[in-house]
Parts: structure tokens; C-alpha cells; sequence
């Protein structure tokens, strides 16, 4: 068994390089006053990547996608989704990529 390999990444910058977006659900009934200050802090540690953040936002009468700015672009950890996932309103977070 012979095998060849152009190049070998780990992991994390196979997911770095190949993460299209990090799409997370939130459901406006469940959010804390304080959601978005919360978001921000928890998102500016990992802001110097290049994938992008999308909210499926639905409030149980109106849904809509939120696609943040190129400022948040970010490094798609296992921490950061661990987190996005803790916080309150917030059910599917999921890696897509390309």
C-alpha cells in the first residue's frame, strides 16, 4: 500500500482553510436582554479568520438571515461553536464548508 499526499494540514487548518460559514440558529422567544453584548464579547477573540458568521434568526412570527460584516470574520473553532451553543436562545451552531 503506497500512498502520496500533495500536503498534510491538521486539523484545525483544514477547517480554517476549507469553513465556508458558521451558521447559528437563534430563536428570539429564548434571548437574554443582554444577548448581543454577550455575542460580541464571546465572537472578538476569534474575529481573524475568513469565515463567515450567519444568524438564522426566527422570533416564532417573523424569521430572517443575518450575515455579520467582513469585521467578523472568524477562525471556526471547537471552542467558539462549545460557547456560541451555551448561550441562551441559541440551538443549532454548525460548520459549512465549501
Amino acid at each position: 500500500l503506497k500512498m502520496r499526499a500533495a500536503e498534510i494540514q491538521g486539523i484545525l487548518q483544514a477547517r480554517e482553510n476549507y469553513a465556508k460559514r458558521i451558521l447559528m440558529d437563534l430563536d428570539g422567544t429564548q434571548v437574554e436582554p443582554q444577548f448581543t453584548e454577550m455575542l460580541k464579547k464571546l465572537l472578538q477573540p476569534h474575529n481573524s479568520g475568513h469565515c463567515r458568521f450567519e444568524i438564522s434568526y426566527q422570533n416564532g412570527k417573523e424569521k430572517a438571515r443575518i450575515l455579520l460584516g467582513k469585521e467578523w470574520r472568524l477562525v471556526p473553532d471547537d471552542q467558539l461553536v462549545i460557547q456560541l451553543r451555551e448561550l441562551g436562545g441559541v440551538g443549532e451552531v454548525s460548520i459549512h464548508y465549501q
